[in-house]
């Protein structure tokens, strides 16, 4: 579970698989990508457009949506995060998480 205050400003990075149907892994820095937060089990109406994060540090290229989470933007409790990957055809839209504002 992810953390942040109420009253903080800060980046948030989501870890994101796309997996091809032969289960090879994709890299989808080229689709475009956004989150949203939930406070209930319904995904949300409103995404904020998310930018991608390539990390290579480890034995596995690792991809992250990385959103700003901007300071009253969301009250105390915990969400549940959603990212939004747009592709031609499909739109998938990806359960990946929890999110709490303390």
């Amino acid at each position: 579970m992810l953390t942040i205050s109420a009253a903080s400003t800060e980046y948030r990075r989501i870890p994101v698989s796309v997996i091809a149907d032969n289960g090879s892994a994709l890299n989808p820095t080229s689709l475009t990508v956004a989150v949203g937060f939930s406070a209930d089990t319904d995904p949300p109406d409103t995404y904020t457009t998310a930018t991608w994060v390539t990390d290579t540090s480890g034995p596995d290229t690792v991809y992250k949506a990385q959103v700003l989470v901007t300071a009253g933007t969301l009250t105390r409790g915990v969400y549940t995060a959603y990212v939004k990957i747009t592709d031609n055809p499909e739109i998938p839209v990806i359960e990946a998480g929890l999110l709490k504002v303390r």
